[in-house]
């Protein structure tokens, strides 16, 4: 991450500077780290993905950090700020795929922790309830009702894509629409961090 925003600066002193070559070469160094950040994160979360039992909760959360992670690569292999008739003429068709996937994810993931949380309450109720394994099945809960925020995000992330895929169906990707769907992204990727730090917590809490 720190290359991507490391290459904000050379951008930055070539626009000062009047130099439009320079801008553009700087532009395309900037994208283009960025979108390596992109595709490394997708490279993880897929080793990620085969390490994780996929009649798990925890699969479809790690589709949904793929799910993140790809879209934010298809976008930015889309925009080309400096070849302004370019079209990307499949961007909307995998917007909808990728939106598609996330919710398919989202109504899976969301039965599934759910039926988690049902298994180790009816545990509980049988557990003695002052012991180490009665602690730890309530922590257990605790994340795991805090993992459903990660469906939530999921289906935003969705309802994001497909709300913008209209826009760019046969036109160029521009910066407007790119930031009207980056910046919601930010935000959801807050989120994720915020429940990733929740966990942690609810892990760490004493019986």
């Amino acid at each position: 991450m720190r290359v991507a925003v490391e290459s904000f600066v050379p951008l930055l002193q070539a626009v000062a500077q009047g130099d439009a070559t320079e801008a553009e070469r700087a532009g395309n160094g900037m994208l283009q780290s960025l979108a390596l950040v992109f595709r490394s994160q997708i490279v993880m979360t897929r080793a990620s993905l085969v390490a994780t039992p996929s009649d798990e909760s925890a699969w479809h959360m790690v589709r949904f950090q793929l799910g993140y992670f790809q879209a934010g690569e298809r976008l930015l292999r889309a925009f080309r700020p400096f070849n302004r008739g370019y079209v990307d003429t499949e961007l909307a068709n995998d917007m909808i795929r990728l939106a598609e996937q996330l919710e398919d994810d989202a109504r899976k993931g969301t039965r599934k922790v759910d039926s988690e949380i049902a298994e180790f309450r009816e545990i509980l109720l049988e557990a003695e309830h002052d012991t180490p394994e009665a602690g730890m099945l309530r922590r257990l809960i605790a994340v795991l009702t805090i993992d459903r925020g990660y469906f939530e995000l999921a289906t935003e992330l969705a309802a994001l894509l497909r709300a913008e895929a209209p826009q760019v169906r046969g036109r160029g990707l521009t910066e407007a629409s790119l930031m009207r769907v980056f910046l919601p992204m930010r935000q959801i990727k807050d989120r994720w961090v915020e429940i990733a730090r929740n966990e942690a917590a609810a892990m760490a809490e004493a019986n």
